[in-house]
């Protein structure tokens, strides 16, 4: 299925997120395979679409910070990149609280870190604030293979397993950088550049 309107089908788009199944959707970065961060069958099934390590994790939209600091521990270095880039396109990974119930285990895989986000975008902030708990949302694609750029191309790549939104999407991913104590890392740069991340934690 593709939906085409938006704002028409948000609704529609929540429930569906309710309902365990699997979304191909547009973001401010690339086209993005959602799902509800707390259904752990929805999990499972992004990683099998995707043809995913399952001892990888996926990351996670929000709609706030507060929500974010449910799950996991934000300093004050994370703290001054959130509010200099989020939303936006910075996916900065946080140490995770261990008794944070909102994340299924699969999505981080026991691990101690979670990749987080807020996207610059208004209609999955409404759909997150709806719903009231995060999303997963990972980059449309086989792994090794280049992301989707539009819903023709995700039908092809992924059929009739998702609901497919139409929209448009940027082609360059989210810069990420990983938090440790009072240091930080730049695991990938991408529209968020190095310096910038640098000046923004100074």
């Amino acid at each position: 299925m593709i939906i085409k309107s938006i704002n028409d089908n948000l609704q529609y788009i929540t429930e569906c997120f309710m309902r365990g199944e699997i979304i191909v959707l547009p973001t401010d970065t690339l086209f993005a395979l959602s799902c509800d961060a707390s259904n752990a069958e929805a999990v499972r099934k992004i990683f099998e679409y995707k043809v995913r390590e399952k001892e990888k994790s996926l990351p996670v939209f929000f709609a706030n910070i507060e929500q974010i600091r449910q799950v996991c521990e934000v300093n004050n270095l994370a703290l001054n990149l959130a509010e200099r880039f989020w939303p936006g396109a910075l996916t900065l990974v946080l140490p995770i609280k261990n008794n944070q119930n909102l994340i299924a285990e699969n999505v981080y895989n026991n691990g101690e870190s979670l990749a987080v986000r807020i996207p610059d975008s208004a209609y999955l902030q409404k759909i997150i604030k709806e719903l009231d708990k995060p999303i997963v949302a990972t980059s449309a694609n086989i792994s090794g293979h280049a992301p989707v750029k539009d819903s023709a191309e995700a039908l092809k790549v992924f059929d009739e397993r998702v609901v497919i939104i139409e929209g448009k999407s940027k082609h360059l991913p989210s810069t990420i950088v990983k938090i440790n104590d009072r240091d930080y890392k730049v695991i990938r740069e991408g529209q968020i550049k190095i310096n910038q991340i640098e000046e923004g934690t100074l």
